[in-house]
């Protein structure tokens, strides 16, 4: 079943491959150089470990302000995706104007509690991180669910099911083999004192990554909605418990 989720998710973004990119390429720039400026604004290094902590949930709200929203749009994009639904660039814009105040809710509350189920080292961060995965498609297709309401949910549906995910992404790494191999070349670069050589190849690391990224999140929204399929069909759930 998961290798049939893989060629369908790889079909599905085929026809409007190009566009997905150039959306990803937009909000994986954005994060990044929010992220930088506002690290370069309050930096974390050097600091006591209080005013560390301060400083990380002051990262995370600024970073809610402006991303949360790229990314509940993202969902909605990937969802009509994984539908054969035709999207626009506009699109990407949706949860500025419609769902912001739940975006910026869902993004931080997802940060926070991710940062302190990884203080318990890094499996139970991963595997709640995989609990959370379907958090963003709910809380599309569940307008009227808080924040809170939609990460529960998302634990609820992916119960018996992150390893399930995880090996889906997994079997993506022969996608990921020019961003490794790049990687490597950038550290070996680093080992030899290369400064120029391992940002050029850092940077070759980065993009041959992002062309990845829609097949990833067409993976995401197909297995929401296979999930979906079963979970409101399980005992015990009505068929209305997600719309």
């Amino acid at each position: 079943m998961e290798k049939g989720i893989l060629k369908q998710s790889i079909l599905k973004i085929k026809k409007q491959y190009w566009l997905l990119l150039g959306m990803s390429a937009l909000v994986s720039a954005s994060s990044l150089l929010v992220n930088y400026l506002i690290i370069s604004i309050l930096p974390l290094s050097g600091l006591e470990d209080f005013e560390t902590l301060v400083r990380f949930f002051l990262l995370a709200l600024v970073m809610s302000l402006y991303i949360g929203a790229f990314f509940i749009s993202f969902a909605d994009v990937f969802i009509r995706v994984a539908r054969s639904e035709d999207v626009s660039f506009p699109m990407l814009f949706t949860g500025f104007k419609t769902d912001y105040g739940r975006s910026v809710g869902l993004y931080l509350f997802m940060y926070i509690k991710l940062y302190l189920w990884s203080l318990l080292l890094v499996v139970p961060g991963l595997v709640m991180s995989y609990a959370y995965k379907m958090s963003y498609f709910i809380a599309v297709e569940n307008p009227h669910y808080t924040a809170g309401e939609a990460i529960q949910e998302s634990i609820k549906m992916m119960d018996g099911h992150k390893g399930r995910l995880f090996g889906l992404h997994l079997s993506l790494i022969p996608f990921y083999s020019p961003t490794i191999l790049f990687f490597v070349f950038a550290i070996i670069a680093h080992t030899h004192g290369n400064s120029l050589t391992q940002m050029l190849f850092t940077a070759l690391s980065c993009i041959c990554a992002l062309f990845v990224v829609p097949l990833i999140n067409s993976v995401n929204a197909n297995f929401y909605l296979m999930l979906k399929d079963k979970y409101v069909k399980a005992d015990g759930v009505q068929p209305n418990a997600i719309q």
